[in-house]
């Protein structure tokens, strides 16, 4: 296994915990279940697997209550004819409401210049929850050294409230660098219900790392949601939003260490700032 996989599945340990904002009618600021893996993660586990466990606290303006969250996840290598498991329970309280979510997906080898991946997500007990949330994806690596890889992924899902539903279209571009580092971009479409709210929304980010010492990994997006999230009687309707992101990694021995990460939010009614800390195993 090449330092570009293992730079690789430390993109996925920083850019998952940013992309599991996942839509809710067209909203990224909701925690739920990862989507399918963004183009930088590969069919290979960081060893034969990694499992993770983290708090997330984050203030809110405007008289909305704090966030707290409690997530475990992890991912398994099941061999080369079936790929790699990724996984994800949490525990989330949100503008005064709790959940539970649960996820999982399955990312492989499709041939020498493809993999695939498809996730399914499930939550409850709270409506800024999405209720199920299902994603499909396929990347194609380019170049001699395979080091460019271009995906298209498909998200459909539906809010725990049952009032609304997004169906979206993400396009991302992968490089990888001679040194260690991992650029992408990437734009989402995405058509919310009711209503058929269209909105975009465009993200660029970056991973330095050296593999089983650190990383450090930024990410910003920008665009527009189509509903305001939940907690909100009136819901402002096809707004405009951005939100970064900034991971460290820090490896203290071959097998475990701790991540931390900062992430500010904004939109027209309400700001956030929060940290997530996290300890690791790799085995």
């Amino acid at each position: 296994m090449n330092h570009k996989y293992y730079l690789a599945m430390a993109c996925a340990a920083v850019v998952w915990p940013s992309m599991v904002l996942a839509d809710q009618a067209g909203s990224v600021d909701t925690v739920d279940a990862p989507p399918a893996e963004t183009a930088s993660v590969v069919a290979q586990p960081a060893e034969h697997g990694s499992v993770q466990l983290g708090y997330g606290y984050s203030e809110l303006t405007d008289n909305n209550a704090a966030w707290n969250d409690v997530f475990a996840r992890g991912n398994v290598g099941l061999g080369d004819s079936v790929g790699v498991l990724n996984w994800e329970v949490s525990k989330q309280r949100h503008f005064g409401e709790s959940g539970q979510a649960i996820s999982a997906s399955l990312t492989r080898d499709l041939g020498p210049n493809w993999y695939g991946s498809i996730g399914l997500g499930l939550g409850s007990g709270a409506d800024f929850l999405t209720k199920r949330r299902v994603d499909v994806a396929v990347y194609r690596k380019w170049l001699p050294q395979r080091n460019l890889i271009t995906g298209l992924q498909f998200t459909g899902s539906r809010s725990g409230d049952g009032v609304y539903s997004d169906k979206a279209w993400q396009a991302s571009s992968s490089y990888y660098f001679a040194s260690p580092l991992v650029a992408e971009v990437g734009v989402k479409r995405t058509t919310s219900n009711p209503g058929d709210v269209n909105t975009m929304r465009y993200y660029v980010a970056g991973t330095y790392g050296v593999n089983k010492q650190y990383s450090l990994s930024a990410r910003y997006d920008t665009g527009r949601e189509g509903y305001m999230p939940q907690g909100f009687s009136s819901p402002a309707v096809n707004f405009k939003s951005n939100v970064a992101t900034v991971s460290w990694r820090q490896w203290l021995s071959p097998r475990w260490g701790y991540e931390l990460q900062a992430e500010r939010y904004h939109n027209p009614s309400y700001n956030r700032k929060g940290v997530t800390a996290s300890v690791f195993y790799d085995f």
